[in-house]
């Protein structure tokens, strides 16, 4: 009876409209009053939803309903494919299709002999060797399950299967790097072909309903920013703000660049600057903006290389200022770690002026020393490293990542948020993180690198009129797109620029 109660208030959530979320929730605040068999600290959590809602405002609880709406049928979409439509998409398409249809659209790789085990560091590393090469819908940094395949009859639900992440992937050959040792080699040595194929997990919408949650509960001047109903401040010309690597600094600084050259804790900004011949003008204009700033950059501006490190280089020089550099994929986050290496004049990737939060199962090599858990491993007791995590200043991360680990916030205070390939990040990814920072700067290019989403545009279009009257039209776009838009529709040009 409960598994049916469940499906059908999930269906009510997909096939309905805002006002179905409402009824559901209103349903739960009814049943949780008085009932005497609930445990207290349940209905504490209850009374606390219900508490924050009911001083929302009816724009707030709308936007709420809404996204929870568009979050749960693109969990659907992930978990049984297209819900009008049988088709063989999403995770039940494992076992509803055959293996040569999923391999005919390119999402199995198959016929795999082991090339190599690699076991002695932390994790398991297999190198594969692909006896059918050509082209394959995976990219390294997927997560994947691997199975035995020596025949026809081997799938993934008769055999035993192990769960990992791709790292590299080349014409004809693959390496997984798996969450979990495996101590028996004789799996390995008695089965000698193998298979690849997706995997999932729900934590990522788990955490989009949480950050949906944690907007609701920001101050109200901080929703109204978020939501486009207030624009940004107008910043004030401010002579602390002037780029310290401006030509005049560094005719009149030519002695401090050679008496710093050897030090950890200088950036070379001249000899950068020299080479580069970036627009000074555009970062100053990001430093000084008071509450959020967006940064639109087509292939070839150096979004990466050029602005998010000349944005790290000035807010690093700023003592009372502490920075997260959060990127959408792993690998523009070993971009940042590099250019973060490189302003601190290491090219081998043993800078140690910043912390990055992640797993080693997605990490570049170089820059593994510096992940959090390595960090806390040096520290000797809890108050040191208490006092690494305070003494840091620069933190780096996938948006998974640092939204997977909110009690860092509590340990410390972020000023500033520095936001790459944030046309990439559907907006309930991110939007409950922002009010943990002071201000934020996104980067990014809505028509060169946009969100992915299952749900096709009349599910994900927005008809809710006290929504689409301050700009909130679409469910499959981005934070960055929509404050884009918003920007440009109300003419505040002191939050935004188009690189060239």
């Amino acid at each position: 009876n409960l598994r049916n109660h469940i499906i059908i208030n999930e269906y009510k959530i997909i096939h309905g409209n805002t006002d179905s979320v409402d009824e559901l929730f209103n349903t739960m605040f009814l049943q949780t009053t008085g009932n005497q068999r609930l445990p207290q600290f349940y209905k504490n959590r209850i009374n606390k939803i219900e508490s924050i809602l009911s001083d929302c405002s009816y724009i707030e609880k709308t936007y709420f309903y809404r996204y929870i709406k568009f979050i749960s049928r693109e969990l659907y979409h992930q978990k049984i494919g297209d819900i009008e439509y049988e088709t063989p998409t999403g995770v039940a398409s494992l076992w509803n299709t055959k293996f040569s249809e999923r391999a005919e659209a390119l999402d199995a790789i198959y016929n795999l002999s082991i090339n190599n085990i690699d076991d002695s560091g932390r994790d398991m590393v297999i190198n594969f060797k692909r006896e059918l090469t050509g082209l394959v819908n995976f990219r390294e940094g997927d997560i994947c399950i691997v199975y035995p395949k020596n025949n026809a009859n081997d799938t993934v639900l008769n055999t035993q299967i192990l769960k990992g992440t791709i790292v590299e992937i080349m014409e004809d050959e693959v390496t997984v790097r798996f969450r979990y040792k495996q101590k028996n080699r004789h799996y390995f040595n008695d089965n000698p072909y193998w298979a690849i194929e997706h995997d999932s997990l729900d934590s990522s919408y788990n955490y989009m309903y949480k950050t949906l949650y944690k907007f609701i509960t920001a101050p109200k001047p901080t929703k109204d920013l978020l939501l486009g109903i207030s624009g940004p401040s107008t910043p004030e010309s401010d002579s602390k703000n002037t780029i310290i690597g401006s030509e005049n600094h560094k005719k009149n600084n030519s002695k401090e660049v050679k008496n710093n050259s050897n030090n950890d804790n200088y950036i070379d900004n001249n000899n950068y600057s020299n080479t580069l011949h970036y627009p000074e003008n555009i970062i100053s204009q990001a430093i000084n903006a008071e509450d959020y700033f967006l940064i639109v950059g087509p292939p070839g501006t150096g979004k990466t290389s050029i602005f998010a490190r000349r944005l790290i280089e000035e807010y690093y020089k700023k003592l009372d200022i502490n920075i997260m550099v959060i990127a959408y994929t792993n690998r523009a986050v070993d971009e940042l770690c590099d250019a973060i290496n490189a302003a601190f004049g290491h090219t081998n990737g043993l800078c140690e002026n910043y912390i990055r939060i992640g797993s080693e199962l997605t990490c570049a090599q170089k820059h593994r020393h510096r992940l959090l858990q390595n960090v806390s491993e040096l520290s000797i007791d809890r108050e040191s490293l208490r006092e690494t995590i305070d003494q840091c200043r620069i933190w780096v991360s996938t948006l998974a990542s640092v939204t997977s680990k909110p009690e860092l916030f509590s340990l410390k205070k972020f000023n500033v948020a520095i936001i790459d390939e944030a046309s990439q990040i559907l907006e309930p990814q991110i939007i409950g993180l922002l009010p943990e920072f002071e201000k934020f700067i996104m980067i990014g290019d809505h028509n060169q690198l946009s969100t992915i989403v299952l749900q096709d545009n009349d599910e994900s279009k927005i008809s809710e009129p006290n929504l689409t009257n301050i700009g909130i039209t679409d469910c499959r776009d981005s934070l960055f797109e929509r404050l884009l838009r918003r920007c440009i529709n109300m003419n505040w040009s002191h939050s935004y620029t188009q690189l060239i």
